[in-house]
């Protein structure tokens, strides 16, 4: 006999088939979906398409748009506000009316390159461009290419520049020393700016006692990791009024406190310690002081007095062989001068008459020299040790 079909074997068959006919369903739903977001993705990642995106969004003179479509990393000097400034510098884009746009073979797989050309309403061609896509070794969810625009053309890369130790430097109004830690050779700070924009710079640097000085510097896109973009010497520098007055007078004190150590016979650390001397030039002048004192205290023809009876000063910056700032007093000195002469016998044979008391005055040039260093000025050398007044010895 044959056998009977159960009677619920027929919904469970039409229930499995009503599933597959979900699934084949769901399926063609998925692959369209799929087909259709592919598709657009390719459009929409093709490199005409960014190039588009950036001449519509350079003509509508939108630069912090620009910006984040570029792709730059905001950083110290990468600002948006900054790259408007560059852009309305370099680019002249608030002016731009029309441009044309011209694809070339750039010679490499995953490079493109357009020529671009705005016009102003006059029709002036004030910015000719070329653009360079590049295309990135990642692709984007593993399908489709991803196109970069090329910032060379943007950025001045690697900068640096040198400024005289301890000094404070601004760029663009940025303060550096609060946000660069700088490297130093001993009498220059060198600071790493990384990248900026094209176009002009404001460099100032201000030192205690000097005046600010002020440079702008105009940078072209390219690399400057071999070259410094501006260099600012301790040389460049003019010191105050109020600091070429104030070594003025410690000049005059120091020829002043010299002559009194030197009749007194105080020793050389003594007659210093009011004054800050240069440890470097401390030995030689100290040797100086004390050769001083024997040729023009010590003999038996010697000073008694000297009186000042003016000083007329003058400042000037000068050469310093370790690269300090160094500046140069010259004192035109009036003065009275006291000396005991003790003359040799003319028909003694070498025996000594009375000692004699002489009075002379006169004019003497003197320089002093001031370096600074770490905030410091300090004495480096003077004449007054080496030439002495005049006065009568004979």
């Amino acid at each position: 006999m044959p056998k009977k079909t159960s009677s619920q074997s027929i919904p469970a068959k039409r229930k499995h088939s009503f599933r597959i006919k979900w699934l084949i369903v769901i399926f063609a739903i998925l692959l369209a979906a799929f087909l259709i977001f592919y598709f657009y993705m390719k459009e929409q990642t093709k490199a005409s398409r960014l190039v588009d995106e950036y001449v519509s969004t350079f003509m509508s003179k939108d630069s912090h748009a620009l910006f984040d479509l570029i792709g730059f990393q905001p950083d110290i000097f990468i600002t948006k506000d900054s790259f408007q400034k560059s852009m309305e510098e370099c680019h002249k884009y608030s002016s731009l009316t029309s441009y044309s746009l011209v694809q070339y073979e750039s010679g490499k797989e995953n490079q493109m390159q357009y020529h671009l050309q705005f016009w102003d309403n006059n029709h002036n061609n004030p910015y000719t461009q070329n653009l360079l896509l590049n295309l990135s070794s990642s692709r984007l969810y593993f399908l489709f290419d991803q196109w970069t625009i090329d910032q060379t053309e943007f950025l001045a890369k690697n900068c640096s520049l040198d400024v005289p130790a301890g000094a404070t430097v601004r760029v663009d109004g940025i303060n550096l020393s609060e946000k660069i830690s700088p490297v130093s050779n001993g009498h220059l700070d060198t600071y790493s700016l990384g990248n900026l924009f094209i176009g002009t710079h404001t460099i100032t640097v201000s030192m205690k006692g000097f005046e600010d000085f002020t440079a702008t510097t105009s940078l072209p896109a390219g690399d400057y990791s071999q070259k410094k973009i501006y260099t600012i010497t301790n040389s460049m520098m003019n010191v105050t009024a109020d600091t070429e007055k104030t070594l003025i007078q410690l000049a005059e004190a120091f020829i002043t406190a010299i002559y009194e150590g030197a009749l007194t016979k105080l020793d050389f650390s003594a007659v210093t310690s009011d004054f800050t001397v240069e440890e470097s030039s401390r030995t030689t002048m100290e040797q100086a002081y004390n050769t001083f004192v024997s040729n023009h205290i010590n003999s038996s023809s010697h000073l008694t007095q000297v009186d000042f009876t003016g000083f007329s000063s003058s400042a000037a910056s000068s050469y310093a062989e370790d690269g300090c700032y160094a500046i140069q007093i010259t004192s035109d000195v009036d003065y009275t001068a006291d000396s005991v002469v003790v003359p040799l016998s003319s028909t003694t044979e070498g025996q000594a008459t009375a000692s004699q008391n002489k009075h002379t005055s006169g004019n003497s040039l003197f320089t002093t020299a001031f370096h600074y260093k770490d905030g410091i000025w300090s004495i480096h050398a003077t004449t007054a040790l080496d030439a002495c007044v005049y006065y009568i010895k004979y």
